[in-house]
């Protein structure tokens, strides 16, 4: 069976803070049959705080008709195209497979900002889990040397 391309749009974003998984968020006011704006907010990979990009998103496939059964809508697939203005944060990344094998995410991230981010999600987690207002925290504790490890 040949499955219908599905269409591919193309914004110019600002890119906002990241996610616990890593990915920055981008919203898009899209325009429906009905000619209603609403705003979708948009899981980017490999984006920054701050950047300016072009990203590209597809709309997701449809689940496949199988018995009833009550299926969570399946996110649309994006992934940038072209960056604008490139976070302060971004570095070049070291390892040449970077972005295609899966593990390492944050390689094109300052260090230091990778503490930074992994310290503020504890933080977060203390607050909306634990119920600390101000909940006390350590230091992230870097590694010697922050590569070829997980």
């Amino acid at each position: 069976m040949i499955r219908e391309e599905t269409p591919v749009t193309y914004h110019t974003v600002t890119l906002g803070a990241l996610t616990r998984e890593g990915m920055a968020l981008a919203e898009i006011t899209e325009q429906n049959k009905l000619g209603e704006q609403h705003t979708c907010t948009l899981h980017v990979p490999s984006g920054l705080p701050g950047e300016r990009v072009t990203i590209a998103v597809e709309a997701p496939m449809p689940a496949p008709k199988r018995r009833k059964r009550h299926w969570k809508a399946r996110p649309p697939r994006v992934w940038i195209t072209e960056i604008h203005h490139a976070s302060p944060l971004r570095i070049e990344a070291s390892c040449p497979v970077f972005g295609l094998c899966g593990g390492c995410q944050l390689q094109h991230m300052r260090y230091e900002a990778q503490l930074e981010w992994k310290r503020s999600i504890v933080q977060d987690l203390l607050q909306e889990v634990g119920g600390f207002v101000h909940p006390p925290l350590l230091e992230t504790v870097p590694c010697d040397v922050p590569w070829q490890y997980r």
